[in-house]
């Protein structure tokens, strides 16, 4: 891929067919296929020029997000989700559950953890002159985005999978639903007083 990309070669077929070959080899080896995803992404060209000796550039990697934006979040999103969150709480003491440390800390990672380091390292970068809020972005916009941010879903499974014990991940999945549950309502409603408030202002 790498030296398809050097050479300027555009097909996408070429780079699909090379990704699936990746992707298998991944899988068969043991290791998480998900990773050759994340290294064939890195290697999907980010532009090439519109013709020889001209200035001018597309982005593959733009056109394949536009492309394949609707159906990875209406279909294969959803359905990655739903087949890995698996939760059988059949027969399952609630209680116990949420008095478990391993549902706890995810549920306070989520719901505290996200929200605080996004705001925090946000307001170090902006103290420090690394970056700056852009024009029309408060303070209060980057709170609602850091609750919004606690919605783990996926990534968050996809970490409690390799990170925990068939018999533990009951406790992690029943943290990351509600801790994503209660992120999306807190963000949202942080996100709604704030653009409640600066229409009431122009």
């Amino acid at each position: 891929m790498m030296f398809i990309k050097a050479i300027g070669l555009r097909s996408y077929l070429i780079y699909t067919i090379l990704g699936a070959i990746a992707w298998f080899g991944f899988l068969l080896s043991g290791v998480h296929a998900t990773i050759a995803g994340v290294l064939i992404g890195l290697m999907t060209p980010y532009n090439f020029p519109t013709k020889k000796r001209s200035t001018s550039t597309y982005s593959p990697l733009d056109d394949l997000v536009n492309k394949l934006h609707s159906w990875v979040s209406y279909g294969i999103m959803p359905i990655f989700a739903l087949a890995n969150a698996g939760i059988n709480i059949l027969g399952t003491n609630l209680s116990q559950i949420i008095q478990n440390l391993i549902h706890q800390g995810v549920v306070l990672g989520l719901v505290i953890g996200k929200p605080t380091g996004i705001i925090l390292f946000s307001a170090l970068a902006v103290a420090l002159g690394l970056a700056k809020l852009p024009s029309g972005l408060h303070w209060k916009n980057i709170v609602a985005i850091g609750f919004i941010a606690g919605i783990g879903f996926t990534m968050a499974l996809f970490i409690s999978s390799l990170a925990l014990s068939p018999e533990q991940e009951i406790y992690s999945k029943t943290g990351i639903v509600l801790g994503s549950l209660i992120s999306a309502i807190l963000g949202s409603s942080f996100l709604a007083i704030s653009l409640s408030k600066e229409g009431r202002n122009r």
